[in-house]
């Protein structure tokens, strides 16, 4: 049994347990309804409904839970319509921290142009500038079109990375402990990026 299908059996299970008026609350409250208008939507008389269905949810913890499992199911199907999984996450942020500029040059030295790139190198490009001219100044030379790459700064997806992997466990950011090692690794990364500067070539068609 997956996680969601876990969760949603608790979910339905804790449903039949409730009262009529309670479960009709929690629904109410977990699709992000006022206390006033899910005490409405309950059934409730009273005049202050707000009042009241403060009242209600903390006399009987149950309508908390249903809006507490409620919103884990809704997050678990969002992620997994999405695919949001942490090694997703992890892989894109890898696309970003390793990125090497030699992943944008042909054997030859010219840039490759936006189509051409593979999916893990146009992941870490944050910025695509064009510039188009005509060859030799007439249309039968063709045209050139200039094309400018900004890549993602390393230091960022590396940082979160380290974090989530738990390899920092100094309290201290990296980049500020000039006593961890993978201060000055971090800073070089970022410097070696910050000196290449943007990506140029140009190809012709």
């Amino acid at each position: 049994m997956t996680e969601i299908e876990t969760k949603q059996q608790e979910l339905e299970e804790l449903g039949l347990s409730m009262k009529p008026s309670h479960l009709l609350m929690a629904q109410s409250l977990a699709a992000g309804n006022t206390q006033e208008q899910a005490y409405r939507d309950s059934k409730g008389k009273g005049k202050d409904g707000s009042a009241r269905a403060s009242e209600l949810i903390r006399a009987n913890p149950s309508i908390s839970l249903f809006v507490s499992l409620s919103q884990q199911v809704a997050l678990l199907k969002a992620q997994d319509s999405l695919e949001v999984t942490e090694n997703r996450i992890l892989s894109e942020l890898a696309k970003m921290g390793f990125a090497n500029a030699q992943n944008y040059y042909d054997s030859e030295g010219n840039l490759i142009p936006p189509h051409k790139l593979t999916p893990d190198a146009a992941a870490a490009i944050t910025e695509i500038t064009t510039k188009e001219f005509k060859a030799g100044g007439s249309d039968e030379e063709g045209v050139i079109i200039e094309y400018k790459y900004k890549i993602n700064d390393k230091k960022g997806p590396l940082e979160l990375m380290g974090k989530s992997l738990a390899m920092f466990t100094d309290k201290k950011l990296i980049g500020e402990d000039k006593d961890n090692p993978l201060t000055s690794l971090m800073n070089k990364i970022a410097q070696e990026a910050k000196a290449e500067g943007p990506l140029r070539g140009e190809s012709k068609s």
